[in-house]
């Protein structure tokens, strides 16, 4: 807006409120005013009129400026508030952000629809968008709801006890306070007392309305700790209770769709040490067992380990008692030979091992909010390590010393009884004898035990090691080399037959089968030696997992993708037959004479 004036009239100026105006005029004007009592005016040089103060100066002109202070106020009852300033300039409410009950608006005015209140404390915080004269501005105030109000008088609204409803024993403190939050000055007194169960916890630091406790003893019930709160105000006395329940971890207990029969089962108890050794055999240490079979599936490309989960459980007493509101912690402490799969947990009492794919032993511990650690142990037994290497070289010098036999002895002698007893039968001539092993990757002896009751030293046999990929009775190898060198040499097939029926010992299923491919491999010129017993090691685990054959300890191990490095080169008088591996005595005596 601009006001021309000549020089020596006067001059009113309609002033919108909070605005400044610059005033300036080439010639001298006369008693300027404002429209506005309350607006205050500073005359300097002559001048013209503009709004806004950024026009440049013309001539030698000055400025005046018009400036008018404006006083908000704000105000509140029993049911709304009022907007107005002074002086009046038709101040109206556009918004209220912040209200914790709903209010309507009608100009300067505001009603309280106070239903339901969610208030969330004694006083609001609000921003209130005012405007007036085309112009707006927020500021910010200090209100009470009526709902809020009527609180004033009734001390059990801002009066309150704050307590856990578990407590571990043995575990972590806690705090258990009471909290006073009046509207206005009060003279008022607290006390915060343990009126039942106080042996069951012990108070590490106290104030008049507060107490850091721990528990000491397991409640007998739930709820069986009580507090109370007590208030004195005006002559008055108002009290509140909380209760709590001291619980104890006693146990872990660890369960999965796919276990088998362990030999030492959970659960695991809290506080003890679990230990786990591959060598304790008959009884193992305490552990959860996940057998091979109940998880794999042999296909054309090899096995296919589906997944599956492991879980663990803290198990809490007294029992019914609900600890969701209190941190866990859960740790892998061992993983032997390495860590295959995932520890899953939330900070719950529920923890979950998911979906490993190799064999092994697997520790766990829990703990909840303190408590004393409980350990558990998970068993994917792993079978003997890998012979594949120690099989190729066993075999050529099988393969060279039945052609010995065959080309130096007559027909006559092959078919003699004695003959079939030296070089197929007496003192392990054609078994492997022992437990394979891998000192990094070791199988677990109560899974893959020799057979230790049989009074001749030379038949500790029936371990299991990896062939090929495959969990593989060693003692079927066996079979083969026979199977090949009876062949090779030239041994009628009807005394072949014959003879597991004069010595006793006659072949199952996979024996059989095994001794049929060696023969096989022996009459199929240009057959590849690895390609045959693969096929092999595969189909007889086939046996064994579709029931034809009993044998749960091929079954239940896990391949081993370790080397064997446990292998013995000669039979000595302190052979270990459970730490040592020892190829087939053919392979370690010096080929038959030419005669």
């Amino acid at each position: 807006m601009v006001v021309i004036a000549n020089e020596g009239q006067a001059c009113s100026v309609p002033l919108l409120i909070g605005a400044v105006y610059r005033i300036r005029s080439d010639w001298p004007v006369d008693e300027i005013s404002a429209s506005d009592p309350a607006a205050t005016i500073r005359l300097a040089e002559p001048m013209h009129l503009l709004r806004g103060g950024n026009a440049a100066p013309r001539g030698s002109g000055s400025d005046v400026d018009i400036e008018r202070p404006l006083d908000f106020i704000m105000s509140d009852g029993e049911s709304g508030g009022h907007i107005s300033t002074v002086p009046d300039v038709g101040a109206a409410i556009e918004s209220i952000v912040g209200s914790c009950c709903p209010v309507n608006l009608n100009g300067s005015n505001y009603v309280w629809n106070c239903t339901g209140c969610h208030c969330t404390g004694y006083w609001q915080s609000w921003q209130i968008g005012a405007t007036w004269e085309g112009y707006r501005r927020f500021f910010w105030t200090t209100v009470q709801c009526p709902c809020q109000r009527s609180n004033e008088q009734n001390p059990d609204v801002w009066f309150s006890l704050s307590c856990p409803s578990v407590i571990i024993k043995g575990g972590n403190s806690h705090v258990v306070a009471g909290s006073f939050n009046p509207p206005c000055e009060t003279n008022a007194t607290m006390s915060l007392t343990c009126i039942a169960g106080a042996e069951k916890i012990e108070v590490l630091d106290s104030g008049d309305d507060w107490q850091e406790i721990r528990g000491v003893a397991k409640s007998g019930s739930i709820g069986d700790v009580a507090f109370a709160l007590t208030l004195e105000i005006g002559g008055e006395t108002h009290c509140k209770t909380q209760t709590l329940t001291v619980a104890e971890v006693v146990r872990m207990d660890v369960t999965s769709p796919v276990q088998g029969a362990s030999a030492n089962p959970p659960p695991f108890m809290t506080g003890v040490d679990y230990p786990f050794s591959v060598t304790n055999s008959p009884l193992p240490d305490k552990h959860l067992v996940v057998p091979f079979c109940n998880v794999a599936t042999l296909a054309e490309g090899g096995f296919e380990v589906a997944d599956f989960s492991v879980s663990m459980n803290l198990v809490l007493e007294p029992e019914g008692v609900n600890a969701s509101s209190l941190p866990c912690e859960w740790e892998l402490i061992e993983a032997l030979p390495q860590m295959s799969g995932m520890l899953r947990h939330e900070d719950s009492i529920d923890a979950h091992f998911i979906n490993p794919k190799q064999g092994g032993v697997y520790r766990f511990i829990g703990r909840c909010d303190g408590s004393p650690w409980t350990q558990a142990n998970i068993v994917l037994p792993l079978c003997g390590a890998s012979i594949d290497a120690v099989f190729d070289a066993d075999m050529a010098v099988v393969a060279s010393a039945m052609q010995t036999l065959r080309d130096t002895k007559s027909w006559y002698q092959k078919q003699d009884g004695d003959f079939g007893d030296k070089w197929f039968y007496d003192h392990n001539v054609m078994d492997y004898i022992g437990r394979v092993d891998n000192t990094s990757w070791p199988t677990v002896w109560r899974y893959n035990q020799i057979t230790d009751d049989v009074l001749n030293e030379y038949y500790r046999m029936g371990a299991v090691a990896t062939f090929r990929g495959v969990p593989t009775p060693v003692a079927k190898l066996g079979n083969f080399m026979a199977g090949y060198g009876t062949e090779t040499v030239g041994v009628w097939r009807i005394l072949r037959w014959a003879s597991q029926f004069i010595r006793g010992m006659a072949n199952d299923a996979t024996g059989s089968m095994s001794w049929a491919v060696g023969e096989d491999f022996a009459s199929s010129a240009g057959t590849n030696l690895v390609e045959c017993t693969t096929t092999l090691a595969t189909n007889m685990w086939s046996l064994v997992a579709g029931g034809q054959v009993e044998n749960d300890k091929v079954f239940a191990l896990w391949p081993n993708p370790a080397n064997t490095d446990n292998h013995a080169e000669t039979l000595t008088t302190d052979f270990d037959h459970n730490r040592q591996f020892l190829s087939p005595g053919i392979v370690r005596q010096t080929p038959p004479p030419q005669n």
